[in-house]
């Protein structure tokens, strides 16, 4: 599995998974990941992030102007029961 992760959370993620005993096959990959601005859309930046990186998909680079139609496009997803992402 390849996790897509910026510097910081790839040393705490590494020292966490340490911490529990977790030897799994992991490979780190940093990129410039979006990250949010404010307090309140951290959820919406990791949910997605994950999204495109278990599709195997390359990152679309999010500002917090994008919050208020990506989480439009997360409640579609749930309510559809589907992943848009094209």
């Amino acid at each position: 599995m390849v996790l897509v992760v910026n510097s910081e959370f790839r040393v705490l993620l590494q020292a966490l998974l340490d911490v529990v005993g977790l030897k799994k096959d992991w490979t780190f990959k940093s990129e410039n990941v979006p990250q949010q601005e404010g307090t309140i859309d951290c959820g919406v930046f990791t949910l997605q992030n994950m999204k495109f990186s278990m599709l195997g998909e390359q990152l679309p680079q999010w500002t917090q102007e994008d919050m208020q139609r990506i989480r439009f496009t997360m409640i579609l997803e749930l309510s559809e029961q589907a992943i848009r992402w094209k």
